[in-house]
């Protein structure tokens, strides 16, 4: 499902949701939280985030994993995971949706995701084309799938 660079069809996106002020909370009014499932990408960096990137871009390192950086992310991933694991560091997003998937999924499965899922409107049809599998918009509300959508599968 993809669009032309700029656009935002109409059915991929969801409404922007908003509340009257007298039904919001003086915590709602000073943040205007509009908090939504749809992909993990909708909200900004926290400052921890945007300073620990400030650090690793200082300077120059070695390129295509030589890093410290690198180095440091798989001796992380391996203390969490008990050492008996191997770490594919990919530089996007999708990359890393495919690759996770693709190794879990035969061409004949399907993944279930509501119709806004970041992985079914912004993907622009990598997971199907590169795993074989589809994906299955079901029924959400703010993005988030209920267990008793999920009986008839």
């Amino acid at each position: 499902m993809g669009s032309r660079p700029g656009s935002t069809p109409s059915h991929s996106r969801p409404e922007k949701q908003t509340r009257s002020k007298s039904s919001m909370t003086a915590k709602d009014r000073k943040e205007k939280v509009n908090r939504h499932f749809a992909s993990d990408n909708w909200a900004g960096a926290p400052p921890e985030i945007m300073k620990a990137l400030a650090r690793a871009n200082a300077g120059h390192a070695p390129a295509y994993g030589a890093d410290e950086w690198t180095a440091r992310a798989v001796k992380l991933i391996e203390k969490q995971f008990g050492g008996n694991c191997l770490a594919y560091l990919v530089s996007n997003g999708t990359a890393a949706n495919v690759l996770g998937l693709a190794a879990m999924l035969k061409p004949h499965q399907s993944v279930l995701c509501s119709s806004v899922a970041h992985i079914l409107v912004d993907e622009c049809g990598a997971v199907e084309k590169w795993t074989g599998a589809r994906l299955e918009p079901v029924p959400h509300v703010n993005g988030k799938i209920m267990a008793q959508t999920l009986e008839p599968f």
